[in-house]
């Protein structure tokens, strides 16, 4: 419940973010969304998974489509269901250069002449001349209504689930490589990720913006996406077009991971925390503004004796909870979102942010521009940036 309570805040900013303005500003109980399992947002779109009567589950979207990261859309042709690049693998390990970045528009010489699919659903509310796409209520992904979904997450622009069969879906805009399918553009609809072989059981995965790490049931990590600033672990800048494992830290049990907009964060069974990416803003948690392309331990963890349970990377900060419930923060402050104070706005190595010395942190969840955090009694806690009424009300809010 934890987690839902403060991931619904973040589907609140989501609805702003597409132009919708409510009366209810604040935090309000929706009908709609009764027995929710989990939910998942990010700027432009959201994703919730209701447990059903049967005990199955059932996926729910909104938010922008414009690159099919709502997974509904229905291509009127196989053709148009995935763009794909030229597939071959040593391509697919090489950045791409006939991508534009800047546009993230796909550029390739030999890519199908593809148009997006026209929407005929009631609930789709688009601009047809601008060609945009959004649903502004709640669509069913019916493909995957025969899976009992177990994990969430959505990026920028693509979107990951994880089932109760150890099984990887994913979708949206995929140019980066996000979605591990190869040298997919785009697709519009889950598609199984079965290129790590039938034997290897997913437990968790979490989207970045242009980037994917998913964790296996023996504790390895793996990524695949965007590394143009060593988020991939691999010891290079290169963008990866399938899922490989980090190898720097297989001799590692990893038991959680966080994907921020240019860096990944991965805590370890023994509670230490691993860091790569990019640094200029020292959300790697170093003391120094270096890009690492290799995992690298957070030092001061060790040296202060403190266990991490969780962590949480943002656009440009990072968060993490020890497993005594302090709340560690750093990387740059400029929005408020370390709590530290107007005076001090970047923190170059973990922080502990002592937000009440009665309160115990149970988990923190960093954004770009703000954190939220839940204490062991429910409350939740709010900093940073607030263009959008994210906490419109007082910060500090019981999770009942």
């Amino acid at each position: 419940m934890e987690e839902v309570v403060s991931q619904f805040i973040a589907l609140e900013f989501t609805m702003k973010s597409l132009g919708v303005r409510s009366e209810k500003v604040s935090p309000t109980i929706s009908s709609f969304f009764e027995n929710v399992q989990s939910i998942a947002a990010s700027a432009s779109h959201s994703m919730v998974v209701k447990n059903e009567e049967n005990g199955a589950t059932s996926l729910w979207t909104f938010g922008l489509n414009d690159y099919g990261q709502l997974g509904v859309s229905i291509p009127e042709t196989e053709d148009e269901l995935s763009i794909r690049l030229p597939d071959t693998r040593d391509q697919c390990t090489q950045s791409s250069s006939n991508l534009d970045a800047s546009s993230a528009q796909p550029l390739p010489s030999d890519a199908k002449n593809e148009s997006r699919p026209e929407g005929g659903s009631e609930n789709q509310k688009g601009d047809p001349e601008k060609g945009v796409d959004y649903r502004l209520t709640p669509v069913l992904v019916t493909s995957l209504s025969k899976h009992k979904i177990i994990r969430i997450s959505c990026g920028s622009t693509h979107a990951a689930v994880v089932t109760d069969q150890g099984k990887l879906f994913t979708w949206g805009q995929g140019i980066y490589g996000q979605l591990g399918l190869g040298a997919v553009l785009q697709r519009y609809t889950p598609y199984e990720v079965t290129t790590l072989g039938s034997e290897v059981f997913i437990n968790d995965v979490q989207a970045g913006s242009f980037h994917t790490a998913i964790i296996t049931s023996a504790h390895s990590l793996y990524t695949c996406g965007a590394g143009t600033h060593g988020e991939l672990g691999h010891g290079d800048f290169k963008n990866l077009y399938y899922f490989t494992m980090v190898s720097y830290l297989k001799k590692l049990k990893i038991v959680q991971v966080s994907c921020g907009r240019y860096h990944t964060a991965a805590v370890t069974s023994g509670g230490s925390v691993y860091t790569f990416g990019a640094g200029e803003h020292y959300q790697l948690g170093h003391g120094n503004d270096l890009s690492l392309s290799t995992p690298k331990c957070i030092d001061i963890f060790k040296r202060i004796k403190a266990k991490i349970k969780q962590v949480s990377c943002g656009a440009y900060h990072t968060v993490s909870v020890s497993v005594c419930g302090q709340l560690f923060v750093w990387g740059t402050g400029k929005e408020g979102e370390l709590g530290l104070g107007t005076q001090n706005k970047v923190a170059t190595v973990p922080t502990l942010n002592d937000i009440h010395h009665d309160m115990s942190v149970s988990k923190a969840y960093a954004s770009d521009g703000c954190t939220m955090v839940i204490s062991d009694v429910g409350k939740i806690w709010a900093m940073g940036a607030n263009a959008y009424n994210i906490f419109d009300q007082p910060t500090d809010q019981r999770a009942d």
